[in-house]
């Protein structure tokens, strides 16, 4: 019976979903909300009820995302946005708070990725035999990426208690 306005139903949905989320998530959701919550105050819909919230105000938000006079940011980001966005009013659905999810309808964004180019031979030898000169723990750091094929932020989570050495195995927290 109570009637959300767009930033008390976004924020009732933020913190009904704080226990499902790890605090990575909780965090990187907060900042997305933040975002648009000033964004919707700039617009000034921030105060409209949350059933009057309807898809294009959504891509308003996600054109401004991209735009020179917005934050520039690229289309992958912008996807997260909206990933974000899609969460947190597919909570309030879910909740029969709103009837529709706004963001459901909007196409994700696809990106041109910057393809790498790997190092030769010899541009691996010589980082290698510089490292091992100058930096012996970054040396071993990188191996650590290129042989479990973990990514630098799992292996800084490494503890000792996921190395079993008898088995040869490592236990990670992943994506």
């Amino acid at each position: 019976t109570k009637t959300y306005t767009l930033k008390d139903g976004l924020e009732h949905a933020y913190q009904n979903k704080l226990g499902v989320w790890k605090t990575a998530t909780a965090n990187d959701y907060y900042i997305r909300l933040t975002v648009f919550l000033q964004w919707a105050q700039k617009n000034g819909i921030e105060k409209t009820k949350i059933h009057e919230i309807e898809e294009v105000h959504i891509i308003s938000f996600l054109n401004w995302l991209v735009s020179p006079t917005g934050r520039k940011v690229g289309k992958t980001s912008q996807d997260n946005y909206k990933r974000c966005l899609s969460g947190l009013f597919g909570k309030l659905v879910k909740d029969k708070i709103l009837i529709k999810n706004p963001c459901s309808g909007i196409e994700t964004q696809k990106d041109d990725p910057i393809k790498n180019t790997p190092f030769t031979g010899h541009q691996i030898n010589e980082i290698k035999t510089y490292l091992l000169a100058n930096d012996e723990k970054l040396y071993f750091f990188i191996c650590h990426v290129i042989y479990t094929f973990l990514r630098p932020r799992e292996i800084i989570r490494l503890t000792a208690g996921d190395i079993r050495l008898n088995e040869k195995v490592l236990t990670v927290e992943t994506k």
